[in-house]
């Protein structure tokens, strides 16, 4: 087995070499993943889950506690 001699002046331009590759492949990695989404965070507020209860399902106005029947459209209101 022969060794590689590489004369002093092409180390350091060979060691710049092999940083900038590495840092274009983590550059590339970045901005695939930003892409897939996986580096982006939620801005959006999630909503709250609405609440039937309180509401007439058929008309959507406001029932009073305990009430089986809603007092503005008289469906009947299903227990909850």
């Amino acid at each position: 087995m022969q060794a590689i001699v590489i004369p002093k002046g092409q180390t350091s331009a060979l060691l710049i070499v092999a940083i900038l590759i590495v840092l274009l492949i983590l550059a590339a990695g970045g901005y695939f993943a930003y892409r897939r989404g996986y580096l982006r965070t939620s801005s959006a507020a999630v909503p709250a889950p609405v609440s039937s209860s309180g509401f007439c399902p058929h008309c959507g106005q406001p029932t009073q506690a305990g009430a089986r029947f809603c007092m503005s459209c008289g469906k009947e209101i299903p227990p909850r």
